[in-house]
């Protein structure tokens, strides 16, 4: 009762006047940010070749228009036809000459000409994949504690998912190095049991810790264990995360959050603080300011560390994206269609990880109908115990960044025949 009391006070005081903040409290945000040594930026001195914006931007274009838009982040999609890999053999010459010509050394890349021109009907005439920068160092002091960054990062060369140079990131600390009985607190204390605390760990070695954080890519901000990300209308999963802190514990989330100039409206927005001319940016607008002002990233990384916040992130992550109850359907052969949960199907831990993985990183659990309705076409037989039997064949398939493969400690499933025909339609590149 008295937190739900405390909520309405928070929430009613973010209304005043129709803002987050009240002018006194926008006073004592920039007052505090504005301490000597809060915030200091200088250039590193260290030039070297990054990869462009633009040209991450056509990648990512590229690989959309080839049927190839959602991708695993650390991987170039394989070419599928001859026409791609002549594709992929000038790309690859090009990226290499653009990050010679940025920095010549002694060994000449040769220019590999211009596009072909089927490549340039597709995604356009390619720009620039390289420059030569100078990142710049920032440190963010809060409350004694340091946190430093550099922006201009050292992408991959062939990256598609790179947007802003202003971005900045860190890895955080992972879960699996924290002290077990702190870990096992915040799971528990989230509801989540311990088979499902030991598939969010795995799955969060792919993303990073608590604090994690990035403001460098198509997530525009993205923080915590399995990456919580603002999107283009800078809500979506980071707003969740924050209003979830928010409910369960409104004094926690306005010392951890409000107090530095970093809000959520009641939709899950994100709401940031523009400390130079006291403007309140909503949604889009807090994600620029959040990429441009160090110090918000800072108070995100902070929170991640020791805070309440930490449970928001584990509740949220259980709400949005755990897998079980998500739809899968198949077709028999007289057009009746069968239908269930995938914790129907699927029993193993394993399992559930790669579809946890797909879910946090794609949206989706991938091409799951497709595999289940060749098992069984293969069996003939349209029924969840059929399915069932074929889990393995999921698992070998289906993982996206997470592979199970030599995994000791998540359960597995059961051993059983690979179907070859269904193998090879759905082997991987």
């Amino acid at each position: 009762m008295k937190k739900t009391a405390s909520y309405l006070l928070v929430l009613l005081s973010s209304m005043s006047f129709g803002q987050m903040w009240t002018e006194l409290e926008k006073d004592q945000i920039i007052r505090y940010w504005n301490e000597p040594n809060r915030y200091v930026t200088a250039s590193t001195g260290k030039p070297g070749v990054r990869l462009t914006v633009d040209g991450s931007k056509w990648l990512w274009e590229y690989n959309r228009r080839r049927g190839k838009g959602k991708t695993n982040p650390g991987l170039v999609p394989p070419p599928s036809s001859d026409q791609e890999a002549k594709w992929e053999k000038w790309i690859d010459a090009r990226v290499a000459y653009d990050r010679w010509r940025a920095q010549p050394l002694a060994v000449v890349v040769p220019d590999p000409g211009p596009a072909p021109a089927d490549l340039v009907e597709l995604a356009g005439n390619p720009p620039q994949f390289a420059s030569l920068v100078t990142p710049n160092k920032h440190v963010v002091t809060i409350d004694g504690k340091q946190f430093a960054y550099e922006d201009n990062l050292d992408m991959r060369p062939r990256f598609a998912y790179y947007r802003f140079t202003d971005g900045v990131r860190s890895f955080g600390t992972k879960l699996g190095t924290l002290p077990p009985e702190e870990l096992n607190l915040i799971l528990d204390t989230a509801g989540v049991d311990a088979s499902a605390a030991k598939v969010f760990k795995a799955v969060s070695l792919l993303e990073g810790g608590f604090d994690s954080l990035n403001t460098y890519d198509t997530g525009f901000i993205s923080v915590g264990f399995i990456q919580f990300a603002a999107l283009a209308e800078g809500g979506h999963s980071l707003g969740q995360t924050l209003l979830q802190f928010k409910t369960d514990d409104p004094i926690g989330f306005g010392k951890d959050f409000r107090r530095f100039g970093i809000d959520v409206t009641p939709t899950g927005l994100v709401v940031a603080l523009d400390t130079n001319n006291r403007d309140e940016r909503v949604g889009a607008g807090a994600n620029q300011q959040a990429i441009k002002d160090k110090r918000l990233a800072a108070v995100f990384q902070r929170a991640g560390q020791f805070s309440a916040y930490r449970v928001a992130q584990v509740k949220t992550a259980k709400r949005m994206y755990w897998p079980a109850k998500e739809k899968w359907s198949i077709k028999k052969p007289t057009g009746e269609i069968i239908s269930g949960t995938l914790d129907e199907i699927i029993s193993s831990e394993a399992a559930m990880a790669i579809f946890l993985d797909r879910k946090v990183n794609t949206g989706s659990l991938g091409f799951l109908n497709a595999v289940l309705q060749a098992i069984a076409d293969d069996q003939q037989e349209y029924c969840v115990d059929v399915l069932k039997r074929f889990e393995g064949i999921l698992v070998e398939t289906l993982w996206y960044r997470y592979n199970p493969n030599g995994d000791t400690v998540l359960t597995k499933p059961q051993p059983c025949e690979m179907l070859p025909a269904v193998m090879e339609k759905f082997k991987r590149s």
